[in-house]
């Protein structure tokens, strides 16, 4: 099972990833279900040069399980409160940021490569759409 963060990062997975013969890729359908106690999405591929399929199988339990959220939330917000206890509004504005770079440390701490690669490819991106 590859471990996963969100769906975007399932097709940015599937795009990186080449058939034997060379070709692409394509998703024909996704499906979710439990394996080893896991929640996963299963997709279902082939490729787009021979037609060969292939199946990915995403370990979808860092998003899935709505409890986490909830725990990764609150963990967040009691992190927020102490750095910024006084200002309510430098909270609120302050929060995405100190959600995603709490976040992205979580992943570095974890040696989730592959979610970081996701972020930092999403990030060039961005940057290149504000460029043009």
């Amino acid at each position: 099972m590859i471990k996963v963060h969100c769906i975007g990062q399932e097709y940015w997975y599937i795009r990186k990833k080449k058939c034997e013969c060379g070709g692409d890729f394509e998703s024909q359908f996704q499906s979710l279900e439990t394996r080893e106690g896991t929640f996963v999405d299963v997709h279902r591929t082939i490729c787009k040069k021979c037609g060969m399929g292939r199946d990915f199988v995403f370990d979808i339990s860092s998003f899935h399980n709505p409890l986490r959220s909830y725990q990764d939330l609150a963990d967040v917000e009691a992190v927020i409160k102490k750095v910024y206890p006084e200002d309510k509004e430098l909270m609120r504005m302050a929060s995405p940021m100190e959600a995603t770079l709490i976040y992205i440390n979580h992943l570095a701490s974890s040696g989730d490569r592959s979610a970081l690669q996701y972020i930092a490819e999403a990030i060039l991106h961005a940057l290149e759409d504000k460029n043009k």
